[in-house]
């Protein structure tokens, strides 16, 4: 998975600050007001949430401290933000999607060349979007509605739900927990729900415990545990 490494968050960082003008409660782009993209339509804040109006065209999307939105049939390449929410609204194509600590919503018609990424957050997908790579959270919960995803799904310690005519082409993956991390007996056991009509071609990798809430048998054959064997 690819995540935000000091580094990354540092150039970030550097490439706002150059503009901190930019800070704020709430940046407006494209309402014919208050614009803020670049001459290369680069939008970025440290301190202040973002939206994109809707129908416009922008390149990058970043964030420091603030959510980031994205109106209806808005074109983006990488939407990125360290501490908040991403909300997608219908019909918008990106590059990819990613935060660290914060939610990730898209509406319909969504699509993404690349990944879906945060770390601790939930990821909801709703119907008739496409993801041309990886969906994947550590600390949350994913829900996929009707949606197609041409790479892998993975947790860590997150809920997986799939429905309607979701199609997943590549894995489902339960990650272990860390070994140096101690167990918390009072910790959810998370749950994967398949419901009838979805498809997964890859197989179901569980590293961890799960309670299993599959309707079509057949998919009860791609599971694969690997377990460490390390119970409390």
């Amino acid at each position: 998975m690819s995540t935000f490494t000091k580094s990354n968050v540092a150039k970030l960082s550097i490439a706002i600050l150059l503009s901190a003008f930019l800070s704020g409660c709430i940046i407006h782009v494209g309402d014919g007001s208050n614009k803020r993209s670049k001459g290369n339509n680069n939008v970025s804040s440290v301190f202040g949430s973002l939206e994109v109006s809707s129908g416009k065209q922008v390149t990058d999307v970043s964030s420091v401290n603030g959510s980031v939105k994205l109106n209806d049939d808005v074109v983006a390449a990488n939407v990125e933000s360290v501490n908040g929410n991403i909300d997608v609204k219908r019909n918008v194509s990106v590059r990819s999607l990613e935060t660290v600590n914060g939610n990730i919503s898209v509406g319909e018609g969504f699509n993404a060349s690349q990944n879906i990424e945060t770390i601790n957050g939930s990821i909801n997908i709703s119907p008739a979007s496409f993801v041309g790579k990886n969906v994947e959270t550590i600390n949350g919960d994913i829900e996929i509605i009707d949606a197609e995803v041409k790479g892998n799904i993975s947790t860590h310690n997150g809920s997986i739900l799939l429905t309607e005519q979701t199609h997943v082409h590549g894995d489902i993956k339960f990650s272990q927990k860390n070994r140096k991390t101690k167990r918390n007996r009072n910790s959810s056991i998370p749950t994967l729900k398949i419901k009838q009509g979805a498809i997964v071609d890859g197989d179901i990798i569980l590293e961890r415990e799960v309670q299993l809430d599959i309707d079509d048998a057949e998919l009860l054959r791609k599971v694969i545990y690997r377990q460490d064997g390390d119970r409390a």
